[in-house]
């Protein structure tokens, strides 16, 4: 009779051990699909990234335009 989880472990669980894989690896596993959906959601992250230094920039810009005198 087959043991259970809940007493004593299975002899197959004890036998199957993790196996370590390199990173690149894990992209050997992706199809097209997956490749399209990684390559969006990069691009989506350089724009998301690049989006706070441009608005510091422009409201940099904003408001050095309001503080302006015309005194010389």
């Amino acid at each position: 009779m087959a043991e259970t989880t809940e007493g004593k472990s299975l002899p197959e669980a004890e036998k199957k051990k993790e196996q370590n894989l390199p990173f690149y690896q894990f992209f050997s596993f992706a199809d097209k699909y997956d490749w399209v959906l990684m390559i969006a959601g990069s691009i989506g992250a350089m724009v998301h990234g690049s989006a706070m230094p441009i608005f510091f920039l422009l409201f940099g810009d904003m408001v050095n335009g309001l503080g302006k005198t015309n005194r010389i």
